[in-house]
């Protein structure tokens, strides 16, 4: 009987030494703060203070949130997570690193919602977000500015998607947006409302990639508002959006003969080049709907496809 009485208690004491590793399990939804600490569990009333310092304790395809504004700082990613501070302006000021690194497995989902990336105008060559692997990258609500790199290079080793909504990517040295899928991968881009100003180029979509714009502005960038390159195939639809200002084209088809751009309802004006083909195609609509106007050379569109 004293046998067993024993072994009991010592049972129980094993139990009770477990428990605090229980409390310890990543949590589903984590919040952070800036007057928070990276040693604090990332609850609501005991925030973390950055997005790496709160990642390590949220569960795969939880949530960080946002408690006030604040300086977060850089994180990398490789689970699915959403970052969320809508109308909070969570920042990640990152001068001499990539802002959001995102390496993550090809059925992994990351969201960045309401987050501000500044890179600090330090000429160094890093980008605001980078989508080297991953399943889906939804941007929404945000804002990228002076990165010495490009805004958003999404270059997903997996087939992928990406959308980003409601978002401003402006002065970026290295470009606003590229979608340029790596080894045999393909990509799915969409954007809708965006505003990619005052970059080197808008847009730069390679091979594999298909991308479909919906009432964006690719303006006041050095080279070139939107690019389609590449020799393996590559497309970009465009709707009632804006191309102008820009040094070089307002829109660039270079690849032979796989650079197709199609362009509806939308403006170029005031650029170096309307339309610039040097391989590849540029199609529009019969009857016309674009307005081409205005640049240094207009330029004339492929072909016209009958609206279906």
């Amino acid at each position: 009987m004293r046998l067993l009485i024993a072994v009991a208690a010592l049972s129980g004491a094993f139990l009770l030494a477990g428990a605090p590793g229980a409390a310890h399990a990543q949590a589903t939804r984590t919040w952070i703060s800036g007057v928070g600490d990276d040693v604090n569990p990332c609850s609501r009333t005991a925030p973390c203070k950055t997005f790496a310092g709160a990642i390590s304790k949220t569960a795969a395809a939880g949530e960080i949130n946002c408690l006030d504004p604040g300086g977060f700082g850089a994180v990398t990613i490789t689970k699915s997570i959403t970052l969320s501070c809508p109308n909070i302006s969570g920042g990640v000021l990152s001068p001499s690193t990539n802002g959001i690194t995102i390496n993550a497995a090809a059925t992994d989902e990351i969201v960045i919602d309401g987050v501000d990336i500044q890179g600090g105008a330090s000429g160094v060559n890093v980008n605001g977000i980078r989508f080297i692997g991953g399943g889906k990258l939804t941007v929404r609500n945000s804002r990228i500015s002076g990165i010495g790199g490009i805004g958003i290079s999404a270059t997903s080793q997996h087939n992928s998607r990406v959308d980003i909504i409601n978002t401003e990517i402006i002065n970026s040295n290295g470009g606003g947006i590229l979608a340029a899928p790596s080894g045999s991968a393909t990509m799915n881009v969409t954007l809708h409302n965006v505003n990619s100003v005052h970059n080197l180029y808008g847009l730069r979509a390679e091979d594999r990639a298909k991308v479909t714009i919906l009432g964006s502005n690719f303006s006041g960038n050095t080279n070139n508002g939107v690019v389609a390159t590449g020799s393996e195939g590559v497309a970009i639809n465009i709707d009632s959006s804006s191309m102008s200002n820009n040094g070089t084209n307002g829109i660039l088809a270079s690849g032979v003969p796989a650079a197709n751009v199609r362009v509806v309802r939308s403006t170029i004006t005031n650029n170096g080049t309307g339309l610039g083909i040097t391989g590849g195609t540029i199609t529009t609509t019969s009857p016309p709907t674009n307005l081409v106007i205005g640049n240094s050379t207009n330029g004339t569109f492929s072909a016209t496809l009958n609206l279906q």
